[in-house]
C-alpha cells in the first residue's frame, strides 16, 4: 500500500530510516507473479462501503492478503473508525486498546505502511480513492492509497486519536494564516527542493483535491529549478546570517551580557571618577580637560577609554601615568586624535625609543623611565633620561606627579615652550637636565624654591631675561649651573650663598658688567667659563681665593688690564682661556708655576714682550695660543721640553730671530703657525722632518729663507702633513700648497 500526498500538502512524509529500509526489503521479496495473481485471483473478498462506514469489524489476515483473496482497489473513500491488526508474522496481536502516540499505534502506522510497500509498484498507477484515516491520521490530512485496508478493530468511541504525526505544510499554512512556518516546515521544503523531485501528486488547475496520481517516470523525474532555488534560498539564507554576525559581532563584543549596567553607562561612571581624581590631584587647570587641542585632554581620554592597564580612579599609580601620558601627547599632537577613537597607531617617524610607552605594561617599564623602591615599601619613577631620542613638543606641568623624581634628563632633543615652573617645586628633584632643546621664555624666580638641586643644566636653549637673584636664597645645594648658550643678559646676580658650586658656565649670552669678586668666595668652585659675554673691567686679584679652580675661560668679552700675577697660585688650573679681551701688558712669568696647566690661550689681545722662559716649565702643555698679539723676542730653544705640545701658534706677533732646532723634538705637535712674523729669519730646520703627527706648517709672510728641505716634504706623502706655506720669494719649496 503506497500512501501519497494530497496535492494541496507541502511535506513529505517523515518515516525512521528502518522503516524505509524494511519497504524497500518487502517489495523487492514480491514477485511480479505473485502481484500478478494477486490482481487475478477469483477468490477476491469485496468489501463495500456500507459495511465498514457502519462500523463493522473487519478481519484480514496475513495469508489472505498474500493469496489475493482480499482485493481492496475498487473501495471508494471511506472513514475507518476500528481495525484489528492480524498480521502476527510482522508484531503479533495487536492490542485492542492502543493509546495514541504509543508504540503499539506507531507499530499500527508503520505496519500499515508495510503493506504499502508489499502491494508493489504494479499497483500504484491504479484508481486511487481518498482515504482519511480519522483518528489515526491527522483528521485535516488527506492521501491518496492504492490499496485501502482497514486494520482497525476498535470501537471508535473507544479510541482516542494520536497527536498529528504528519503535517501538511499548506493546511497548516491556511490553519495558521500570517503565522511563521516552523523549522521543521522549512528543512521538509528544502529537502524536496534538493532531491530533485516532486514527490507528490500534483492536481492541474482547478483541482479539488482528489487529484490524479503521477506516474513513476514522472515521479521520479528529476527537476533542476528546485534544486537551484533551493541552493538559492540555502547560499541566500547564508549570506543573510553572515551579514548580520558582522554587524552584531562588534556591537555585542562591546556590550556587556550582564544584568547590570550598559557598557555606555559604566564608561560615563568611568569617566567621571578618573576625572574627578585628576582635578583632585590639583595637577590640571579645569579648562585643560576639556580642551580639544590639549594634551592633557588627550591623555584623559586615553585613561578612561584606550589604556589597555584601566588602572581604577583611587589607583595610586594613576597620577603618574597620566602625567607621562600627558607628556607623550604633548609630543605627539598628530596621534592624539587616533588615540581619543581608541586606536593606537605606531608612528613611522619621531621617537627613536618608545618601548613599552602607552601600552598596558607598568610605568617603570617605559622606555628612559626607572623605578627604585622607596620608603622600603613601594616602587616609584626616580630616574627619568630620554637622552637624543628626537623629542618634539612641551614639557607639560604634569610631571610634578612624579613625586620622587631625582633625576631628569631630557637632553639634545627638539623640546619647545615654556618651562614649567612647578617643576622648581618637586620636592627630591637633584638633577634637572634639559640642554640642547628649543626652550624659551624666561628663568622664573621660583627656582630660588629650587632647594634640592644639585644640577641645573639649560644651556643651548632660546631662554631670555636675567638670570634670577633669588637663585642665591635657596638652591644652597647647586653643585651645577649651566645656562650657556642662550639670550640671558643684564648683570650676573651674587651668588655668594651656594657654597657647594663647583661648576658655573654662564658663557655665549650677554651678560654684562665686571667679574663678580662675589663669586671668589665660593673655594669650591672648579669651573668657570664666561666666554663669548659683555663683560668689563680688570680681573680681580680675589681671584686667587678660587685654590680649587681649574678651568678659567673669559674669552671673548672685553676684559682690560694685565693679566694678574695672582693667577699662578692656583696650582690645579689646567685651563685658562683669556683670548679676545683687550688684555695688555706682559706675559706673567708666574703662569710657569702652573705644572697640572694644559691649555693656555692668551690670543688676540694687545700683549707684548717675549715669552718667559719659566714657562717652559709647564711640561704638561698641550696648546699655547699666543697669536694675534705684539709679542717680541726668540723662540727658546727649551721650548722643546714641551713633548706634550699639540698645538703651537705664535703667528701675527712680532718674533724674531731663528726657528730652532730643537722644535724636532715636539713629535706630539700637530699644527705649528710661524706666519706674519716678518723678523723670523734663518733656514728652516730639516729636524721638522721629525714632527710624524704634524698637519699643517705656516711659514708665509716671515723672512726664512733657503730650501724647505726634503725630509720636511717627504711628511706630506708618507704622514699626516697636509698644508705647508711659505714666503717663496725668499724660500723655495717644492711641496708648498701656498706660497706668498
Amino acid at each position: 500500500m503506497v500512501i501519497k500526498r494530497n496535492p494541496d500538502a507541502l511535506e513529505d512524509i517523515e518515516m525512521p530510516d528502518s522503516s524505509v529500509s524494511s519497504e524497500e526489503e518487502s517489495a523487492s521479496s514480491i514477485s511480479n507473479a505473485e502481484e500478478s495473481s494477486i490482481r487475478s485471483s477469483s477468490t477476491s473478498t469485496h468489501l463495500d462501503q456500507s459495511s465498514i462506514r457502519s462500523g463493522s469489524s473487519v478481519n484480514l489476515d496475513h495469508s489472505s492478503l498474500q493469496s489475493g483473496t482480499a482485493s481492496l482497489l475498487d473501495v471508494g473513500a471511506f472513514t475507518a473508525t476500528s481495525v484489528t491488526q492480524h498480521y502476527s508474522t510482522q508484531v503479533g496481536s495487536a492490542p485492542q486498546n492502543a493509546a495514541p502516540g504509543t508504540k503499539e499505534a506507531d507499530d499500527m502506522f508503520n505496519l500499515a505502511r508495510h503493506y504499502q510497500s508489499a502491494t508493489g509498484p504494479a499497483n500504484r498507477n491504479t484508481k486511487t480513492t481518498a482515504f482519511t484515516a480519522q483518528g489515526f491520521f491527522a483528521p485535516s490530512e488527506t492521501f491518496d492509497v492504492d490499496q485501502s485496508v482497514n486494520f482497525m478493530d476498535h470501537n471508535r468511541a473507544n479510541y482516542t486519536p494520536p497527536p498529528p504525526r504528519l503535517s501538511t505544510a499548506r493546511s497548516r499554512f491556511q490553519r495558521n494564516r500570517g503565522s511563521t512556518v516552523r523549522g521543521s516546515s522549512f528543512a521538509s521544503f528544502v529537502s524536496v527542493f534538493l532531491s530533485g523531485r516532486t514527490g507528490v501528486g500534483s492536481a492541474g488547475s482547478g483541482d479539488t483535491g482528489t487529484g490524479v496520481e503521477r506516474s513513476e517516470e514522472e515521479e521520479d523525474k528529476p527537476s533542476i529549478w528546485p534544486r537551484l532555488g533551493a541552493w538559492f534560498v540555502i547560499l541566500l539564507s547564508f549570506g543573510l546570517a553572515a551579514a548580520f554576525l558582522a554587524l552584531s559581532v562588534p556591537h555585542l563584543s562591546k556590550r556587556s551580557f550582564s544584568n547590570g549596567p550598559s557598557d555606555e553607562e559604566e564608561a560615563r561612571k568611568r569617566h567621571q571618577a578618573i576625572h574627578g581624581a585628576v582635578l583632585a590631584s590639583g595637577l590640571t587647570h579645569p579648562r585643560d580637560l576639556d580642551n580639544y587641542n590639549a594634551s592633557q585632554f588627550y591623555a584623559l581620554q586615553w585613561l578612561t577609554e584606550t589604556d589597555p592597564a584601566k588602572l581604577e580612579a583611587d589607583d595610586p599609580g594613576l597620577p603618574k601615568r597620566y602625567a607621562l601620558a600627558t607628556f607623550y601627547y604633548s609630543n605627539h599632537p598628530e596621534i592624539a586624535s587616533d588615540h581619543s577613537k581608541g586606536t593606537l597607531r605606531r608612528l613611522s617617524s619621531g621617537w627613536e625609543h618608545q618601548a613599552n610607552w602607552m601600552t598596558r605594561s607598568d610605568i617603570c617599564h617605559w622606555y628612559g623611565i626607572i623605578c627604585e623602591t622607596v620608603n622600603q615599601h613601594n616602587k616609584d619613577v626616580v630616574h627619568w633620561n630620554m637622552t637624543a631620542n628626537n623629542l618634539k613638543g612641551s614639557i607639560p606641568s604634569e610631571i610634578v606627579a612624579l613625586s620622587n623624581l631625582v633625576s631628569l634628563d631630557l637632553s639634545s632633543n627638539s623640546l619647545s615652550g615654556t618651562l614649567p615652573t612647578v617643576i622648581y617645586a618637586m620636592p627630591f628633584l637633584k638633577d634637572l637636565m634639559l640642554s640642547d632643546n628649543a626652550l624659551n621664555g624666561t628663568i622664573s624666580d621660583e627656582i630660588g624654591f629650587f632647594y634640592p638641586a644639585e644640577t641645573i643644566d639649560l644651556s643651548k636653549n632660546e631662554l631670555q631675561g636675567s638670570l634670577p637673584a633669588s637663585i642665591n636664597r635657596g638652591a644652597v645645594n647647586l653643585r651645577l649651573l649651566n645656562v650657556a648658550d642662550n639670550d640671558l643678559k643684564g648683570t650676573l646676580p651674587d651668588i655668594t650663598r651656594l657654597t657647594k658650586l663647583s661648576h658655573l658656565l654662564l658663557n655665549e649670552n650677554k651678560f654684562e658688567g665686571q667679574f663678580p669678586v662675589s663669586l671668589t668666595s665660593i673655594s669650591s668652585i672648579v669651573q668657570i667659563n664666561m666666554e663669548n659675554n659683555m663683560l668689563t673691567g680688570s680681573l680681580p686679584p680675589e681671584i686667587k681665593e678660587l685654590s680649587n679652580l681649574e678651568i678659567l675661560a673669559l674669552g671673548h668679552n672685553s676684559f682690560n688690564g694685565a693679566i694678574p700675577d695672582v693667577l699662578g697660585e692656583l696650582h690645579n688650573l689646567t685651563e685658562i682661556r683669556l683670548q679676545k679681551n683687550l688684555l695688555e701688558h706682559k706675559l706673567p712669568v708666574s703662569l710657569g708655576k702652573l705644572s697640572k696647566l694644559k691649555t693656555l690661550m692668551l690670543d688676540s689681545n694687545k700683549l707684548i714682550g717675549s715669552i718667559p722662559d719659566k714657562w717652559m716649565d709647564m711640561v704638561e702643555l698641550e696648546a699655547l695660543i699666543l697669536h694675534k698679539n705684539a709679542l717680541t723676542g726668540s723662540i727658546a730653544s727649551d721650548m722643546g721640553r714641551l713633548v706634550h705640545l699639540q698645538d703651537l701658534w705664535l703667528n701675527k706677533n712680532h718674533i724674531t730671530g731663528t726657528l730652532p732646532s730643537q722644535l724636532g723634538l715636539l713629535t706630539d705637535l700637530v699644527t705649528l703657525y710661524l706666519e706674519h712674523n716678518d723678523k723670523l729669519e734663518g733656514p728652516v730646520p730639516t729636524e721638522l722632518g721629525n714632527l710624524n703627527a704634524l698637519e699643517a706648517l705656516r711659514m708665509a709672510k716671515t723672512a726664512l729663507t733657503g730650501v724647505v728641505p726634503e725630509e720636511v716634504c717627504r711628511l706630506k706623502m708618507k704622514f699626516e702633513l697636509v698644508f705647508v706655506s711659505a714666503s717663496c720669494n725668499s724660500l723655495r719649496c717644492i711641496c708648498c700648497d701656498k706660497c706668498s
